[in-house]
């Protein structure tokens, strides 16, 4: 789980945008379209990702809608196997999303399995983000079953 090195500044940007988020001023969705810059290159992608990641921890787990929720997921998700190769946060997004957030779309563990399981090798990642893949397997496992069943 590799966080890319923040600025103050760029601290101090998390905590506005996710207060605003939460008072319903902005939305995930506008603060996703600031950091275009930062997901555009790639020496700066895990910036991007890491300011994501931790604005979307900071949220309450009721305060995304279900279309956003699944939106970031599917962001997130095509972001994994290059993350894996840097070593970098996108593991934990996706875990914190599908653990904390009350408004998981329905029908989403079938790509996500995809995404994870077939598509990605787990053994590239490294050893907490493999713990990480195995608690999404775990939650799906226990509080979403009827939606892996056509994965099995």
């Amino acid at each position: 789980m590799g966080f890319a090195v923040l600025k103050d500044e760029d601290n101090a940007i998390i905590a506005q945008y996710a207060s605003e988020i939460k008072e319903k001023k902005k939305s995930i969705l506008e603060f996703i379209e600031t950091l275009k810059d930062d997901f555009s290159n790639i020496d700066t992608q895990e910036l991007g990702l890491t300011k994501l990641v931790y604005v979307l921890q900071k949220l309450p787990n009721d305060c995304l809608e279900e279309n956003e929720v699944g939106t970031l997921l599917e962001f997130l998700l095509t972001r994994l196997e290059g993350s894996a190769l840097r070593n970098g946060c996108v593991v934990n997004g996706i875990h914190h999303l599908i653990l904390h957030s009350k408004n998981l779309p329905p029908g989403c563990e079938v790509p996500i399995f995809q995404s994870i399981y077939s598509e990605s090798t787990v053994q590239c990642f490294a050893q907490p983000d493999r713990t990480e893949l195995f608690e999404i397997l775990d939650f799906f496992l226990k509080h979403r079953r009827q939606g892996c069943d056509t994965f099995f």
